[in-house]
């Protein structure tokens, strides 16, 4: 049995502890958001610049919801990987109506909420068409500089450390309402829609592109920044400064096709779809992931390992966190020489990592060596809002990433990973 819950207005992404299906409400709709980018897709320029940003979980919580020590618990709160911006405050208000994000260098509309909600088509003209003189902007920027983001660049701003809204701390943003977002980026399993990205709670889902979410606009990096990340990807907290202050930015979706608001496929040349601009970086390797034959997979976009074995463990969340943490060489397929304690399960931007935005069911690059691909997988990322029970994030195979509510009778798949070596 499907479910939604009814918030304040909001439309909140559930997964049923009865059914093990997410569903989107139909409740009010989001803002949105776009931000500019320059280019096509972009090789990464260091093997430095490989990982994921942190979530900005800090705080763990049991199934039950309730605040736990987070030392031996195996969450996100525990490891905290990936990297983090060195500037405190994270998000830099520029004083002409823009705010740059020291984390991505990407710089985006002060005023979260000037269009209010469109629907797809005319959120992604609206946005292309932004130009200084409107929404409080005085940067000098001209029609075309700015674009609708795509749903990775929207995915960056979330911290899953806060939630009403989900963003960092000493955000700049003014008019930040408790709405969806739309990105540019189209569900290649039904192109009449696309994907949005919750502000209030960092879930991401799709619906129908006829649809009225919120337009939140992004124009492209100005001089980079250097990161620091939170600990060797493997987790431990030693953090360190990147060298290479070129590393700003986000991945690329992988879409390069576009799709009109009834879902015909369209040419991409003046649309403002993510499939126009291919926003990010790649990994410049063909294929992305290399098998290395001890039942494990590098990514060398993000230089995690990955598990070979996709469904060597179903189960509730507490179990499966348990599972990564005793995973070692001998089971599952591993030769590798791992020993317990090496792997653990992965944050949410871990998993959404993995998402090829241009593929469908599962939503992995083609060409991909790992086996037995399931529907849904556990995240040791909580939400870190009450109202939703500090639930974990769990991730459906077409990309979704959604709030597990009453995941006590909840089974997944777990999908180990560890540090690259």
């Amino acid at each position: 049995m499907k479910r939604t819950l009814e918030l304040c207005g909001v439309g909140l992404l559930l997964l049923a502890a009865s059914g093990g299906s997410l569903e989107p409400s139909t409740l009010d709709p989001p803002i949105a958001t776009s931000s500019k980018a320059d280019g096509k897709a972009r090789v990464l320029p260091d093997r430095k610049c490989q990982g994921v940003p942190a979530t900005g979980q800090t705080d763990c919580w049991d199934q039950d919801g309730n605040v736990v020590d987070c030392t031996g618990t195996g969450e996100d709160g525990e490891f905290q990987s990936g990297w983090t911006t060195g500037a405190h405050p994270r998000f830099t208000n520029r004083g002409d109506g823009t705010v740059k994000d020291n984390l991505t260098n990407l710089i985006w509309l002060k005023n979260a909420n000037c269009f209010g909600e469109l629907d797809w088509s005319t959120a992604l003209s609206e946005a292309n068409n932004l130009a200084s003189g409107s929404c409080g902007l005085t940067d000098g920027s001209m029609a075309g500089d700015w674009h609708l983001p795509n749903v990775r660049e929207l995915q960056s701003l979330i911290d899953y450390g806060h939630s009403e809204p989900a963003l960092p701390d000493g955000h700049p943003f003014s008019e930040v309402r408790a709405q969806l977002c739309w990105s540019s980026t189209s569900f290649p399993g039904h192109p009449p829609s696309a994907w949005y990205v919750s502000v209030q709670y960092g879930y991401t889902d799709k619906d129908g592109k006829f649809l009225p979410y919120g337009v939140w606009p992004v124009r492209g990096a100005v001089s980079p920044v250097g990161h620091v990340p939170r600990g060797p990807m493997a987790g431990s907290r030693v953090a360190r400064v990147l060298p290479d202050r070129r590393c700003a930015g986000v991945p690329a979706t992988g879409q390069t096709q576009c799709w009109d608001q009834d879902g015909i496929l369209i040419d991409c040349s003046g649309t403002g779809q993510d499939g126009e601009y291919q926003n990010g970086w790649t990994s410049g390797t063909h294929p992305r992931f290399a098998e290395r034959g001890d039942g494990t997979v590098k990514d060398n976009l993000t230089g995690l390992i990955w598990l070979k074995h996709a469904s060597c463990f179903f189960g509730s969340w507490t179990d499966a966190l348990s599972f990564a943490k005793v995973l070692a060489s001998g089971s599952c397929g591993l030769t590798d020489g791992s020993k317990a304690g090496a792997w653990r399960l992965p944050n949410a931007r871990e998993l959404q990592s993995l998402i090829d935005y241009s593929q469908d069911l599962p939503a992995l690059p083609p060409g991909h060596p790992f086996l037995a691909i399931e529907i849904q997988y556990w995240s040791s990322t909580s939400s870190s809002s009450s109202l939703l029970q500090h639930s974990p994030f769990m991730m459906v195979y077409d990309g979704t990433l959604g709030v597990a509510v009453g995941s006590g009778s909840i089974g997944a798949h777990a999908w180990p990973v560890r540090g690259g070596d």
